[in-house]
């Protein structure tokens, strides 16, 4: 078995910035843990989302919207730090106010960044049933020092805006 089988997420088509990821869970949280090849780590000057990192989209109710609605979580981890929660809400994204239970931890490493987070259920809808569908999506964001986000990238062909394109997770 390789080393990245227990990272089997991929993102990093676009250039040699790429992410690997694997997703695990308790009663009480859903967890990521990513490991991202990143030769220039930029940290947020700000919100999370302006600097390098990843992003995490869930629909735990299997919803399956063609847009952000009630029931939609975007998370966004900054590779030095920092967490930001939004819900989807009527085809746009609203900001929660604090980390609303979100854990993080950022660390650096010799090739880039790897970050652990934990998504609490219940912020999210709760722990779905074993084998029920979950739909989940993951965005790695570039930036460059000083010039804002040079670029996001996904997981192909999934759409970030429309869940019923997402990758399917189940719970065993």
């Amino acid at each position: 078995r390789s080393a990245d089988a227990s990272f089997p997420v991929f993102i990093g088509h676009t250039s040699p910035t790429h992410a690997r990821a694997s997703f695990h869970y308790d009663d009480s949280y859903l967890y990521i843990s990513a490991r991202v090849s990143d030769a220039t780590v930029v940290g947020n000057t700000g919100a999370p989302s302006q600097g390098d990192g990843l992003t995490i989209y869930t629909d735990v109710q299997n919803k399956g919207l063609i847009a952000p609605g009630p029931g939609l979580f975007r998370v966004i981890l900054g590779a030095t730090g920092g967490v930001q929660v939004q819900q989807g809400a009527a085809g746009a994204w609203t900001t929660l106010s604090g980390s609303n239970g979100v854990s993080l931890s950022a660390q650096s490493s010799s090739d880039g960044y790897v970050v652990e987070a934990g998504i609490p259920w219940s912020l999210v809808g709760g722990k779905p049933a074993l084998q029920a569908r979950i739909g989940l999506d993951m965005e790695l964001r570039e930036a460059i020092n000083g010039a804002g986000l040079k670029y996001t990238e996904g997981i192909e062909p999934n759409d970030a805006s429309a869940s019923y394109t997402w990758c399917k997770l189940s719970l065993q």
